[in-house]
């Protein structure tokens, strides 16, 4: 950057600090880091928090609390002949997004004369009215878009492959199975020979 021309005016001696900006014409070189760096460390500081606040942001949609309020057996369900499509709706019907559980879906096994003391805390979402607070575990950031439909409907891929065996389960889930990551993403496409253009899971 150039000084302006009449910069050095009136200075009086070389070294003398001007009106218009740092002295003896320190506009670039050594005496420019020092002029800058203060700025420069500013705008690093400012970047590095919005990185951590991003991280945090998505730490806690996703991260699970311990425990889910229902104890959950997927072995169990599963052993009595229930598909994932039976509890998460969405699946079957060529949904993009497959559901957590509803009180109205375990209301339609869970109804209010079992006395089964393990389902009393369904029964009481069930007589409440109340939605089931699922802790969401899997998910992809705001800007990806993965469809249900196109891998489980279209693609008939095994649940599996994500959730991992669930016919083993009998704890509720509390964390992913396999880490949902561009890279595995990525990997598994190349397997499968499908598209990895950018658009199509961008958006």
């Amino acid at each position: 950057m150039t000084p302006p021309a009449d910069y050095h005016k009136n200075d009086g001696q070389r070294g003398q600090k001007s009106a218009y900006g740092p002295p003896n014409g320190q506009w670039a070189g050594g005496g420019g880091k020092r002029f800058y760096g203060p700025v420069l460390v500013l705008y690093g500081a400012a970047i590095i928090v919005l990185l951590l606040g991003a991280a945090f942001y998505a730490y806690s949609r996703l991260a699970p609390a311990g425990s889910q309020p229902i104890a959950y057996n997927h072995k169990k369900h599963l052993a009595l002949g229930l598909e994932c499509s039976s509890c998460h709706l969405g699946i079957a019907d060529g949904r993009a997004h497959a559901r957590l559980p509803s009180v109205e879906v375990c209301a339609a096994c869970h109804s209010s004369e079992d006395e089964n003391p393990r389902t009393k805390v369904i029964r009481d979402y069930v007589s409440g009215n109340k939605p089931i607070p699922w802790k969401k575990i899997y998910g992809v950031p705001d800007h990806v878009y993965f469809s249900h439909r196109r891998h489980a409907g279209l693609g008939k891929l095994d649940c599996a492959l994500c959730h991992g065996d669930m016919s083993k389960a009998e704890a509720p889930v509390t964390k992913q199975a396999e880490k949902i990551t561009m890279a595995r993403c990525i990997d598994c496409h190349h397997k499968l020979k499908v598209t990895t253009d950018c658009i199509a899971c961008h958006r």
